[in-house]
């Protein structure tokens, strides 16, 4: 009974109020990048999941594409 009424509620309130608390963080991270990497702060990539279907996983981007003269990227 546990699991099939009250775990999803407890899942949900639990991810609610660490989003929630952790908000102010994840704003001062974003601005951070966003001048870093010269507009965009985030990472998109397409992997596959369970039974090999896709979906798309954004994260934050903590890597520079700044390049040297030929075009090879620099070091962070």
């Amino acid at each position: 009974m546990y699991e099939t009424y009250f775990k999803r509620s407890i899942d949900f309130i639990a991810a609610l109020l660490g989003l929630l608390l952790l908000s102010p963080l994840l704003i001062i991270v974003t601005i951070g990048l966003f001048f870093v990497n010269k507009g965009n702060p985030f990472f998109f990539q397409i992997r596959p999941g369970l039974n090999e279907k896709l979906f798309k996983i954004i994260k934050f981007k903590t890597i520079t594409d700044a390049k040297d003269v030929k075009g090879n990227l620099l070091p962070d």
